[in-house]
């Protein structure tokens, strides 16, 4: 007949079976020593150093060529004891190849034992330098930049922002942006708050918007921005707000009007010109034919005399083209 199958729990179980069993579940390695480091039971691969007790006696023989190590580890165990809470201590192994880093928890078992769980912590270490150094990186380009970047959660709560988008919204509205708080609190303009609403509710579904538009109080600025807004997503995949990279081209924008509003004029005088040109330059055309054909003294005279006068029509209308641009080119050059 079987055996119940509470016969087979760790009640049941030798200590060392037991022992072996809770090493196997637990990711790092564990021994269990009494008050001056003397193992206790089985040493389970410390380390990766050793495997029995046979090989050491105390957490002495681990290190015996880092005495502060062994001294470090002695304290712990002492602490633990006297504490009877958990410690937690952190230490280097030097090999030749490269540093190991290793944490070992101390947990009071109660008379003068002490539970020692050691786990290999160098990946994590490794993980946590190249992450940090990422975000370094991260931070700086975003607080050194001089565009504007902010980002929203799902309430269009700030995440972050920079310098820069705080300087502008200070410009602009006359606010001081907090973390937390929703960016539609600080536009007080209902057009940039209606905008902006509809241009979250499409980023927030997935799409990427690039735009261009006016922001900001008529009172205090309203400037010219470009925009790139675009998802944030968690490693699921599943978006969590939007980030907003904006660039203030304001002054791109003035000069491009600028630019369109020359053209424009230039058009027009062109166009003015040829319609008050047309008739002087027809007028002269026909009267030095007449000149080559005429041979009456009284007629070439009014002949000569209509021409004084086109002539004269046709250098006012110079004078005044040229007048209309020195007008127009001096008036750009004091904006």
């Amino acid at each position: 007949m079987d055996k119940p199958a509470h016969d087979y729990s760790y009640l049941k179980m030798t200590e060392e079976a037991y022992t072996r069993a809770l090493v196997d579940a637990l990711s790092g390695d564990i021994c269990l020593v009494d008050g001056n480091g003397v193992f206790l039971g089985a040493v389970a691969d410390f380390n990766n150093e050793i495997c029995a007790p046979r090989y050491v006696k105390s957490i002495k023989d681990l290190y015996p060529d880092d005495p502060e190590l062994v001294k470090s580890f002695l304290e712990n165990i002492k602490t633990t004891l006297e504490t009877k809470n958990t410690h937690v201590y952190q230490y280097e192994v030097k090999t030749p190849l490269k540093t190991r880093h290793n944490e070992a928890q101390f947990s009071y078992l109660g008379d003068d034992k002490v539970l020692i769980v050691n786990r290999n912590i160098t990946p994590i270490m490794e993980l946590s330098s190249r992450v940090y150094a990422n975000q370094a990186i991260l931070k700086a380009i975003i607080e050194n930049n001089n565009d504007m970047i902010f980002a929203l959660d799902l309430e269009m709560r700030y995440i972050l922002f920079n310098p820069a988008h705080k300087r502008s919204m200070k410009t602009r509205y006359g606010v001081d942006i907090k973390i937390g708080t929703p960016m539609t609190r600080y536009v007080r303009v209902n057009e940039d708050v209606g905008l902006g609403m509809s241009v979250f509710q499409r980023v927030i579904k997935g799409e990427r918007v690039i735009f261009e538009s006016d922001f900001g109080t008529e009172s205090m600025f309203r400037g010219h921005t470009q925009l790139h807004v675009f998802p944030l997503l968690d490693e699921s995949k599943k978006i969590f707000g939007i980030a907003v990279f904006a660039k203030d081209v304001t002054a791109q924008h003035e000069l491009q009007q600028q630019k369109e509003n020359y053209i424009k004029m230039m058009e027009y005088l062109v166009s003015d010109l040829s319609h008050k040109l047309r008739k002087p330059v027809a007028t002269i055309l026909g009267l030095v034919q007449l000149v080559d054909e005429e041979k009456n003294i009284k007629d070439l005279q009014k002949i000569l005399s209509y021409l004084h006068e086109s002539t004269a029509e046709l250098d006012e209308c110079i004078r005044q083209m040229t007048q209309f641009l020195e007008d127009h080119t001096r008036t750009d050059d004091t904006k």
